[in-house]
């Protein structure tokens, strides 16, 4: 992933935790503030996309105390969308950087790719019986260090899927040395698996459902089966109202239809809910990547692989209680070792925690991650700048950036009004990361320029360029020239030291 240097987590590791647009009940990251004239759309998605393993991490953060004066470098203190170094502009309706993954060479020719998703506005979705899911989205294959200035999303690309809106780069499924490019949401297959050289029209697999259309998000794929086999964990909607996550062997080839997969979690209390976010990260130190899911009234569940079978949430390893019905879809998920101990830690954004005025934060988790515990019980919190800010709608490790030994955060907050109502803002947070914290004391902030741009409903950071420093994507889905609804993704690029 990542060529800073640094040590970096293995390829799975970045998680997808996406489908804001697909998940009924979940509660949007851009919900906006009391009083704003308009709703927000609701379409707009955090994470990340973060879907290439969280392996982007190197960090930028020692803190606003390590930056002078006159530094250009987002190492530290303020910059505005305005000034970024490149900028990938979404066409009107296109909700560009929606969906975000990045950092892994796509079409073999030694650098690294962006991954970015699109969700269209009017127009883009089926309003009649398929319950408002997007009809047809792109998927755009960027490679941003030969790019500069502002560029259309579409001369920028090498590649674009019409298939789904869910961007996300999948491990080497076919052996051919290279990822693979997951896209989701479309009908009437859910997702589609495509190879990530040469563009092909066809994919090697197609996951949808037996009994009818449903729609698909692929959460990431990762050694569930063992610490040597590969996975992909999908989520979906079925006919009945029930959601349910499914583990399909990556080896998987054709029409794969879930309802005759075997292995699956499900809820078989009166909620039947399992939530559309998930993540593969070894969360217990034994080789084996282990999942989470939303579930229930309001709970994470992890589940230690190997998952060889049906779960049921009651048999989860480790309970995560108090983070809100429907509402994981509305926050934010990331791994990495962020205490130093050497084992992956959990960091879980709430766009809407954070007291009467909401905030939102981001809460983390020491692991290994087993038992029951409480939300409120976190092992190290950083709040929210503003009031009702969004703040945790999108989390990414960045690893460490400045060169401390400790790994870092960017955090987005959609609804920030640093600059403008409902601007937006992503913000580098430095570790270590000991009790609470507030995002006012983040070692850089990257703001948005655009009224109600939401900046910061997906950010990211790795190595975009090959120079050995950390560059920064911040995601603006309602910001940019054609804004409120085209969309554009900002690229700010590191200083090497």
């Amino acid at each position: 992933m990542s060529t800073t240097g640094h040590d970096q987590p293995p390829a799975w590791v970045r998680w997808g935790a996406v489908c804001l647009a697909l998940c009924a009940g979940c509660v949007g990251v851009a919900r906006g503030k009391p009083g704003d004239s308009e709703p927000p759309d609701s379409g707009i998605d955090s994470r990340s996309t973060d879907s290439t393993p969280d392996s982007t991490d190197t960090d930028t953060g020692s803190g606003a105390d390590t930056w002078q004066p006159g530094d250009t470098s987002p190492r530290g203190g303020d910059r505005s969308l305005a000034d970024a170094d490149l900028v990938i502009q979404g066409s009107v309706d296109q909700g560009l950087s929606t969906y975000l993954s990045f950092g892994t060479d796509i079409d073999g020719d030694g650098e690294p790719e962006m991954i970015v998703g699109t969700v269209s506005g009017s127009g883009g979705y089926d309003t009649g019986g398929g319950g408002g899911y997007p009809l047809e989205n792109s998927v755009f294959v960027v490679p941003p260090q030969r790019l500069a200035g502002t560029v259309s999303v579409e001369d920028a690309s090498i590649c674009e899927h019409k298939a789904g809106g869910q961007a996300m780069v999948l491990p080497d499924l076919d052996g051919d040395g290279f990822p693979e490019i997951a896209t989701g949401e479309g009908y009437p297959v859910g997702a589609s698996i495509f190879a990530g050289v040469g563009c092909p029209d066809s994919p090697i697999a197609e996951i949808g459902c037996g009994s009818g259309d449903c729609p698909v998000v692929v959460l990431g794929a990762g050694p569930v089966l063992d610490s040597e086999r590969s996975a992909l964990l999908t989520w979906t909607a079925l006919d009945d109202g029930e959601r349910r996550a499914y583990v399909v062997d990556a080896a998987a080839t054709g029409v794969v239809d879930l309802e005759a997969e075997s292995i699956s979690i499900s809820d078989s209390s009166s909620t039947h809910f399992v939530g559309c976010a998930g993540l593969l990260r070894d969360l217990d130190a034994d080789g084996v990547a282990d999942v989470l899911v939303e579930g229930g009234v309001g709970a994470a569940y992890v589940f230690h692989g190997p998952i060889l079978g049906a779960a049921d949430l009651a048999d989860a390893d480790a309970v995560i209680n108090g983070i809100g019905g429907g509402q994981i879809c509305a926050h934010a998920l990331t791994a990495d070792d962020l205490s130093g101990d050497g084992v992956d830690d959990l960091a879980l954004g709430n766009s809407e925690a954070g007291g009467s005025l909401q905030p939102g934060l981001v809460r983390l988790f020491w692991g290994p991650l087993v038992g029951d515990r409480a939300e409120s019980s976190a092992d190290a919190q950083i709040t929210g700048e503003g009031e009702y800010s969004s703040a945790g709608a999108d989390v990414s490790a960045v690893g460490d950036v400045d060169g401390d030994g400790s790994r870092d955060l960017l955090v987005g907050a959609p609804d920030e009004d640093l600059a403008e109502a409902n601007a937006g803002a992503g913000y580098l947070v430095s570790g270590p990361f000991l009790g609470n914290s507030s995002l006012s004391d983040a070692a850089a902030r990257f703001t948005g320029d655009v009224h109600d741009g939401k900046a910061g409903g997906t950010v990211g950071g790795n190595d975009l360029n090959a120079d050995g420093a950390v560059d920064f994507m911040i995601g603006s889905p309602q910001g940019g020239a054609q804004s409120p609804t085209g969309g554009a993704l900002y690229v700010f690029w590191g200083t090497p030291e």
